[in-house]
Parts: C-alpha cells; sequence; structure tokens
C-alpha cells in the first residue's frame, strides 16, 4: 500500500500538484495532468495498488487553490467510494 501525503499548504499551484502526483504515483505517461485523467487512472488501480490519499493542512491552503482542493477532494472520496483500494483520510 502506498500511503501519498497532499499537504494543502506546500502544494501552492496546480503544476506542482500535478508534478508531485506525477512522482509519488508513477503516473503513466498519458496521464494528462488534470483531474478527469486522474480519475479515470486511479478508477483501474487493482488490489495490489492500494493508495490511501492523506489531505492535511487544508486551513492553510492559499485561497487561489482552496476550489482546486475542494474538488480533488470530492474526486478522491468519490474513488473510494468506486474502489475499494483507494482510502481518502483528511
Amino acid at each position: 500500500m502506498r500511503v501519498i501525503l497532499i499537504d494543502c499548504a506546500k502544494l501552492r499551484s496546480r503544476r506542482v500538484f500535478h508534478d508531485y502526483l506525477e512522482k509519488e504515483l508513477r503516473l503513466p505517461s498519458y496521464y494528462a495532468r488534470n483531474f478527469e485523467s486522474l480519475y479515470n487512472i486511479l478508477r483501474m488501480t487493482n488490489q495490489t495498488d492500494a493508495i490511501t490519499f492523506c489531505i492535511v493542512h487544508r486551513e492553510r491552503e492559499s485561497s487561489r487553490m482552496k476550489l482546486f482542493f475542494d474538488a480533488l477532494t470530492e474526486i478522491l472520496f468519490q474513488l473510494q467510494a468506486e474502489n475499494p483500494n483507494i482510502c481518502v483520510v483528511e
């Protein structure tokens, strides 16, 4: 199982966020650096690739990233409901 720490205080731009996810999740080359692509890739994560996303420091996120992290959280919880190998901790 992999644990991915999403530190909202440190991930200050979309570019930084997607760079971080590409590295941590070892995403395939066809990852389009958007939520639809992330959703489609994670939706197919299998049993041996269980992932826990820990979302921290929401209170310290930048104001320009609030809607971004709101959307990310919603997508991750939707994935958790659909794929037993995805877990989200806030």
